[in-house]
């Protein structure tokens, strides 16, 4: 099928015979006008009795011109464009391609001359290669060995820029949050869609908060419980590029599901020794007491007294052996906290108030300057759960902290002026649940305060009317950070997965018309079907997929799936892709498979070839799915047609020839949707230098595309 450009090139063969028609006319007329009625008829009579010659000679001058157009083009002005679209795909696209002789003599020989130059520029550009090579080989090893130590840490890995971007992680990365909400992680998918948005706003604004007040330890640390319910601790630390400009961060996730079980284990070990010596140590105290009493009792009752105090101290220390034996060993590892800053936590406490309701919090930095183990997010969240009852329950606006070092503790004394609280009504706060279920941690306020080895009270101030909420936390040593390290060069280093041109990305939005087609990520997909018309009952049997990031195709993250569909296979389709019916027996069904693929490619731009043919087959299941594909959409079909306006074939099989892409699996969806994804990144710089660098534009000069009018 031949594009609009091509016609109107074919449609110029006939124009000159127009014109000249349209002058022969003009003077026809002319003469008719000048001339007298006696010489108009002599004129008439000529042309009548000579009709037929005139006419066969016009025709012949008319066939005439009309070849010698046509040659012209053919020869001439139509390999020209040719030409000039393949000498493009060499210098940017495939420098193996050649040109194929066409045309006239002069133009077979200016194919010759750009032949020789391809062969030249493919030599140089492979010397130049080569040497590239060589000088990489070293750096390339060094590269090496840093990916391997990446990939073999039992820590998960994962660097992200400031706007939440994942520009690297590491398999157990990977692991750890498998089962989290959310996309699922992936180069240029946002950290925020798997962990909790509020939990990292938070410790960025920590971190953020050192590094204005110059501390010396940057980082923060947070902990998290997964989807299948293992906690893991997560270290934040900042990656700068000068000084204190903050450029992103590395996530450093460690389960400690093991640490928190122990540490649950120890409380309920140590309870059930208190209860269990509370009965014996009374009954000992008591039988003292009665000796001490009585010291002139009958030496019988002295003596069952001590029988008694012999049999409970024995009772006691089985007590002791049985809670205190080789379990207790085991479970030696408390809650997870790290040393913090007293003014970071009521810092981070006062601006999540600030965001949450109208409370102001008042504290003074200098007394609040302490060292406290704690868990960051939790030990804030219970802070403003205090402060939040006591905001709502005696209705006041502004409450004011004032932290006292009392020896080995700091006291937080809450005041306010308003209504009183009365002690069974706090006292019953312990039991309420601090953190909801839209958050990471599902604890009471006694869980909380346990864990930090912290308790509250209430106590008013008869003097000058007001009431105060105190709570106690022991303090610690300010750390002591070992020497200064080398800084590593994390930007040289190849993980397994890593992308860090990411840095530059201008983040997530919703408007990405305007963005480069270079900054932009893709999901490139594919089907297999049982035929040709989705709207006639035809049926998806396969889909495949693969992810472009930063104009990177990361074979890693691919998406690869044979469906049941529900309905018998033609032999024609199984001729095409190879897929039998004992191939797709016990596969899922489309309404299972999609939603998956719906969460792959959610937040990026699909492309395809010939997209409205696949996108036909998923815009019929949505409904049934339950998911709406409403992503932005590219068609290489398309594309190709507009940066090569001039050639015949636009199918999948001659761009894979044209720019010598190599696909190993045809007819297979990850097979197509690989070698789709490689067209597509050669076809971006020619759309480029076509003029076409936006995603808007590249959408606008597609729906004017003669092939946009095919319709499933």
């Amino acid at each position: 099928m031949k594009t609009a450009k091509r016609f109107y090139l074919q449609f110029l063969a006939t124009l000159p015979s127009v014109i000249i028609l349209l002058l022969f006319g003009v003077g026809f007329l002319f003469v008719l006008n000048r001339i007298s009625d006696q010489q108009r008829d002599v004129l008439f009579a000529i042309a009548h009795s000579n009709l037929a010659v005139l006419i066969l000679t016009g025709l012949i001058i008319i066939a005439f011109l009309i070849a010698l157009t046509h040659s012209f083009l053919s020869n001439y002005l139509l390999p020209l464009h040719e030409i000039k679209e393949e000498m493009q795909l060499i210098a940017s696209g495939n420098v193996k391609h050649r040109l194929h002789p066409r045309g006239s003599d002069p133009i077979n020989d200016l194919i010759k001359v750009i032949n020789q130059a391809a062969t030249t520029f493919q030599q140089m550009q492979a010397n130049i290669s080569e040497k590239i090579e060589q000088t990489n080989q070293q750096h390339e090893k060094e590269k090496t060995i840093l990916a391997s130590l990446i990939s073999q840490l039992e820590s998960g890995v994962i660097i992200c820029n400031l706007a939440g971007l994942i520009l690297l992680y590491n398999k157990q990365a990977r692991i750890f949050l498998a089962d989290s909400q959310g996309d699922g992680l992936g180069l240029g998918r946002s950290i925020l869609g798997i962990l909790d948005s509020k939990i990292i706003s938070h410790t960025l604004m920590d971190i953020k908060a050192k590094i204005y007040k110059n501390a010396k330890n940057t980082s923060s640390v947070f902990i998290y419980v997964v989807g299948d319910g293992r906690t893991v601790r997560i270290r934040t630390i900042p990656i700068f590029t000068h000084a204190t400009d903050m450029q992103g961060y590395i996530l450093l996730i460690r389960d400690i599901s093991e640490q928190v079980q122990s540490h649950g284990q120890q409380l309920q070990l140590i309870t059930h020794l208190s209860e269990g010596c509370r009965g014996i140590t009374a009954n000992i105290r008591s039988a003292i007491e009665t000796i001490q009493q009585f010291p002139k009792m009958a030496s019988q009752k002295r003596d069952e007294l001590h029988a008694v105090i012999l049999k409970d101290v024995h009772a006691l220390s089985a007590q002791i052996e049985k809670n205190t034996g080789s379990e207790l060993l085991k479970l030696k590892s408390p809650w997870p906290l790290d040393d913090i800053l007293l003014t970071d936590v009521l810092q981070i406490v006062r601006r999540m108030a600030e965001e949450q309701s109208t409370l102001s919090i008042e504290f003074d930095a200098e007394s609040s300057a302490v060292w406290v183990a704690a868990d960051l997010h939790s030990l804030a969240m219970a802070i403003l759960f205090l402060l939040d009852k006591i905001k709502n329950l005696a209705e006041v606006e502004s409450i004011r902290i004032v932290p006292t070092r009392k020896n080995e503790f700091v006291n937080l004394q809450m005041t306010w002026t308003g209504s009183r609280l009365g002690k069974v009504q706090v006292e019953n706060w312990n039991s309420e649940q601090l953190i909801g279920q839209s958050s990471a941690i599902n604890r009471t306020l006694e869980d909380v305060l346990t864990d930090h080895h912290a308790v509250f009270w209430l106590q008013e101030n008869q003097e000058n009317g007001e009431s105060g909420l105190h709570l106690l936390l022991p303090v610690c040593e300010e750390p002591v950070l070992p020497p200064d390290r080398e800084p590593v060069d994390i930007f040289n280093a190849p993980p397994q997965f890593y992308d860090f041109d990411l840095f530059h990305q201008a983040g997530q939005s919703v408007e990405t018309d305007d963005l480069p087609l270079t900054a932009l990520t893709y999901t490139v997909f594919d089907t297999e079907t049982t035929g040709l018309d989705p709207a006639g009952g035809d049926e998806m049997v396969s889909i495949g997929a693969v992810r472009i990031v930063n104009g990177r195709l990361l074979a890693s993250e691919t998406f690869d799936q044979l469906i049941d569909p529900g309905c018998e296979l033609s032999a024609e389709s199984i001729q095409i892709h190879g897929i039998t019916p004992d191939l797709l027996t016990g596969k899922p069904e489309a309404k299972e498979v999609l939603p998956r693929f719906e969460k792959f490619a959610r937040g990026t731009i699909l492309v395809a070839h010939n997209a409205a043919f696949d996108m036909k087959f998923l815009q019929l299941k949505e409904e049934e799915c339950g998911i709406k594909f409403e992503n932005p959409i590219l068609d290489t079909l398309l594309l190709s047609s507009i940066i090569h306006t001039n050639q015949k074939h636009h199918n999948l099989d001659a761009l894979c020839k044209r720019f010598d892409v190599q696909n190993m699996a045809r007819h297979s969806a990850l097979g197509d949707a690989l070698a789709t994804a490689e067209v597509f990144l050669n076809i971006i710089p020619l759309l480029e230098k076509g003029g076409i660098k936006t995603l808007k534009q590249a959408r606008e000069a597609s729906a004017k595309n003669f092939y946009n009018k095919l319709k499933y």
